[in-house]
């Protein structure tokens, strides 16, 4: 099983001059590949000549990119009073992210990106008991995943003369597993 994924989040307010508000670019990916042997199986012929597998492979490979970006605007953000969890979409995704830096919490930014991948690639052969695998040759099990998350912001839009904010924060998130096994009952 082979699963590639690519997604591009752009959110680009440094075009207007007049502009201004917190910019978001938000992706958000979860991936899952599977390749396995399950439930009750049986790869074997029992007739005269030998006629078993020459060989198996079970492999599940994932590849994904994930990029964000976020460019402010020219006017930058202002904070908007509210709390956290009910401000603008900017102060909630850093609420929720707990975005901060050694000085503390960051609660207002121009130009929030925000890149969460999720990817669990498993390979396995899991069968009940009466299962049987026979093979002539060997018996390959592969898990490979690749996977690549970028978040870029740039505040550098933010006009000098402005009194809003023009800070900038990209934000990296992953959860990556791979596994490749055997388990349950098999006879191999």
């Amino acid at each position: 099983a082979t699963n590639t994924v690519t997604a591009y989040t752009s959110a680009d307010a440094s075009g207007g001059s007049g502009s201004f508000g917190g910019v978001l670019a938000f992706s958000y990916v979860d991936q899952t590949t599977s390749a396995y042997i399950g439930g009750t199986t049986t790869v074997d012929d029992e007739g005269g000549s030998p006629n078993e597998a020459d060989s198996i492979t079970v492999a599940a490979i994932s590849d994904s990119t994930v990029t964000t970006i976020a460019k402010a605007a020219a006017g930058g953000a202002s904070a908007s009073g509210a709390a956290s969890s009910e401000g603008t979409n900017t102060e909630r995704q850093l609420g929720r992210t707990e975005a901060g830096t050694s000085e503390g919490s960051i609660g207002i930014a121009a130009a929030v990106a925000i890149t969460d991948l999720i990817s669990d690639t498993q390979a396995y052969i899991s069968t009940d008991s009466g299962s049987t695998l026979v093979s002539d040759g060997h018996i390959d099990i592969s898990a490979d995943s690749a996977n690549r998350g970028r978040a870029t912001a740039d505040g550098t839009a933010t006009s000098a003369s402005s009194t809003a904010v023009g800070v900038a924060v990209a934000l990296n998130f992953a959860d990556i597993d791979s596994e490749a096994y055997i388990g349950g009952t098999a006879d191999l």
